[in-house]
Parts: C-alpha cells; structure tokens; sequence
C-alpha cells in the first residue's frame, strides 16, 4: 500500500494533463455562458485546494486534508449560480486552479533537483 505522500507524487507528476483537460472543458462552456466571477472564484478556490493538499502530503498535519476537502464544497456554496449550465465552468476553473498549482510544484521540484 501507498503511502499519502507517495499517491501525492503519482498524482503531482499528472498534474500537466489536468490542465490541459481543464483548459478544453473551460473552453468549451465558455461558448455557452460567460461569468467571470464564478471562474475567478472557482479558480482561486482550486489552487487553495492545491496548497492545502500539498501541505498534506509534506506531513504539516491531517488538518490541511480535512480543509482540502472542504474547500470544494465551500467553492460550490458560495458560487452564485444562476443556471445549471454554470457548473461546467464551476468544475472546470475549480480543477485548473489545482492542476496549476501541482504543476507548478512539479516544476519547481524538477528544476531543484536539476
């Protein structure tokens, strides 16, 4: 069995087709609705996702996993969606945000390492 940092890794080191996934599916309900302020929101939510789950894995504590797993369901609480259509944005910008940010570690770990 894994450990929670060695599935952290697994999943840090997939993070790039996460973006580009999120980024289709972003692109997509965009043609159908427009809102900005769900995909800032949601996005930011997304990456504070990321950072919770990254503290996580680099053992700060069982706090930050239980906050990571809250967030996204603080994200969907407080986005005021007006249609159903809006929740592909929603979803979209939520996972863009927290594949950016395990990205971005994944980078930042390579380049230490090199």
């Amino acid at each position: 069995m894994q450990s929670s940092a060695d599935v952290g890794l697994s999943l840090i080191s997939k993070a790039h087709w996460g973006v580009l996934l999120s980024c289709a599916l972003l692109g997509v309900s965009l043609i159908f609705i427009v809102n900005l302020s769900i995909i800032l929101m949601n996005f930011g939510f997304g990456g504070l996702t990321g950072l919770l789950l990254l503290a996580y894995w680099r053992g700060k504590g069982g706090l930050f996993f239980i906050l990571a797993l809250i967030s996204p369901l603080i994200a969907v609480l407080f986005t005021p969606l007006s249609q159903l259509v809006e929740i592909a944005p929603l979803v979209a910008s939520f996972f863009l945000g927290l594949s950016i940010v395990l990205s971005a570690f994944n980078l930042m770990k390579k380049n230490k390492s090199a």
